[in-house]
């Protein structure tokens, strides 16, 4: 089944040629698009990394936030899958192959998402920092919280979800920055799935294989577990 594989680049050109590449040494192949988010000349994209991708979108003068990795996927809908890659980490060359090979059993191909890297929320909306195992198997997650897969036409849901949010409280009212919970929550309440986890059999098949350095992250704001939890609360009052 093809894929469209999506790289997002903000502030880190380096970390992004990187994955580029491991992205097109992958064992199987797939359509790779690059979203160039760079403001500053300091960080956007030199042609030759550009130049390896079979799609690029440009979303320049302005800092409007990772969601802009749904544009491709609203522009390339004919691609039945997407994979959306951090610029965290460096993937296994198998990576790819064993997200597609754990998707296909999972109730006929009807989840949210699917990843490596899984958390629950608890009951008072945290959300649970312990890494969730799956040795035997894919087990339910309430968020992929690093590379996940999903049916490329469910992207809209977590347009539409966010849509909903801002207008239930405001564009001031709810952060719009926290892509991997619209993502697995607004595909969620559309189809009543929940994102899955797997554990990589080993580090090739592994989304973390190689740590890349993370200048700028949005998990080094300051309130960051504050604004999730705050996300949390009033997202999962429309989330069955």
């Amino acid at each position: 089944m093809e894929i469209l594989s999506v790289i997002q680049n903000w502030r880190r050109p380096d970390n992004v040629a990187r994955v580029v590449d491991a992205i097109r040494s992958q064992s199987i192949p797939s359509k790779l698009a690059i979203v160039d988010c760079a403001i500053e000349p300091a960080y956007t994209l030199p042609p030759d990394v550009l130049a390896k991708a079979d799609y690029v979108f440009r979303v320049e003068r302005a800092n409007l936030g990772p969601c802009c990795r749904f544009i491709p996927s609203m522009m390339v809908p004919q691609i039945p899958l997407t994979m959306f890659w951090l610029d965290d980490f460096l993937p296994g060359s198998k990576c790819l192959e064993s997200f597609l090979r754990h998707s296909q059993p999972i109730l006929d191909g009807e989840y949210a998402t699917i990843g490596q890297d899984g958390r629950r929320f608890g009951d008072d909306g945290v959300i649970v920092r312990r890494r969730l195992r799956a040795p035997d198997g894919p087990v339910p997650a309430d968020v992929i919280v690093s590379s996940e897969l999903c049916l490329t036409r469910h992207v809209s849901h977590a347009i539409a979800f966010r849509d909903f949010l801002v207008g239930e409280y405001g564009a001031d009212g709810i952060s719009l920055f926290e892509d991997d919970l619209y993502l697995c929550l607004g595909i969620r309440r559309k189809i009543k799935m929940p994102s899955f986890v797997f554990a990589p059999a080993d580090e090739s098949e592994s989304g973390r294989a190689v740590q890349l350095p993370s200048p700028f992250a949005l998990a080094g704001r300051p309130d960051h577990d504050t604004r999730r939890t705050e996300f949390v609360n009033k997202a999962m009052k429309w989330v069955v």
